[in-house]
C-alpha cells in the first residue's frame, strides 16, 4: 500500500482523534488504553497529529475512498 502524501496533506484530509466517545462516522476506530483512537474525514480543517498505525488500518479498510481522496 502506497500513500504518496506528506503528513501535512494527510492531516488536512483526515482527523486523528483520541476520545472516550466513539464517533459513528469514523473511518477507523480502535480501543486503546484511555479511550479510542479514531480516524475521520477532516471536514472542519481541525489540526491533529497523524497516527501512522491508525492511518495504515484506515487505509486497509477503505482503500478506494482513501485513494480517491488523495488522487484529487
Amino acid at each position: 500500500m502506497l500513500l504518496n502524501a506528506s503528513l501535512d496533506e494527510i492531516a488536512e484530509k483526515l482527523y486523528f482523534d483520541y476520545s472516550s466517545e466513539v464517533d459513528p462516522n469514523a473511518l477507523y476506530q480502535e480501543m486503546v488504553p484511555g479511550g479510542n483512537i479514531q480516524v475521520s474525514l477532516n471536514t472542519t480543517g481541525a489540526e491533529s497529529k497523524v497516527n501512522i498505525e491508525a492511518l495504515f488500518n484506515a487505509v486497509l479498510l477503505h482503500k478506494g475512498a482513501i485513494k480517491e481522496m488523495f488522487n484529487k
